[in-house]
């Protein structure tokens, strides 16, 4: 892997050569450590020289963070991992379809920093780029990860969604909240 960055990625490359590395000086996990950390600055100032040219710079699709804790990052992704993306959501959702009720679309409750362009830009680009099928969501329920769970909770419990989509950090706030204050809380059929 460093071996690739430093071939194709510009940061890399310049990163090792200042340092006076090389891709073999890195033989372990541990070897890691010699390189400096990444400050957002660097990333926000200058992502083109975090791109691969190994890749056709073409089809890297540039997303932006929601900038929750500062301003956003540009981040690219190619167009090869989204449909490959595309294709493990297929998975999951014929996995979970089998524990919905029969005849039922599933209502979805998703909690992320915000709800942007990014969401539907990257559906979007699977379903033009592939045969899957655009999946049929009765319904989905928005929440800002921003919020505290006590704003959620009772939002949760009203839509009584069979899926919450968040990331991990969130979601041990919310049932940390939970098993603290011994509330109710409708129990979807996946998180």
């Amino acid at each position: 892997m460093v071996a690739h960055a430093y071939r194709f990625v510009p940061y890399y490359r310049e990163t090792l050569d200042r340092l006076g590395l090389r891709p073999s000086d890195f033989r372990t996990v541990d070897d890691l450590a010699r390189l400096p950390v990444l400050e957002r600055l660097e990333i926000q100032s200058a992502p083109e020289r975090f791109l691969s040219s190994a890749r056709s710079v073409g089809r890297a699709v540039c997303f932006q963070t929601g900038g929750s804790t500062a301003a956003p990052i540009s981040v690219y992704h190619g167009l090869d991992a989204i449909l490959q993306t595309a294709i493990h959501g297929q998975r999951y959702h014929d996995v979970l379809a089998e524990h919905l009720p029969a005849r039922r679309r599933s209502r979805e409750t998703w909690i992320f920093p915000s709800v942007h362009s990014n969401t539907m830009k990257y559906r979007r680009l699977q379903l033009d780029n592939t045969f899957l099928p655009e999946r049929i969501v009765s319904s989905r329920q928005f929440l800002s990860m921003l919020d505290p769970p006590e704003k959620n909770i009772p939002l949760i419990n009203a839509y009584k969604p069979d899926i919450i989509h968040s990331y991990g950090s969130y979601l041990e706030v919310l049932f940390a909240r939970l098993q603290a204050t011994g509330g109710a809380f409708h129990r979807p059929k996946a998180v």
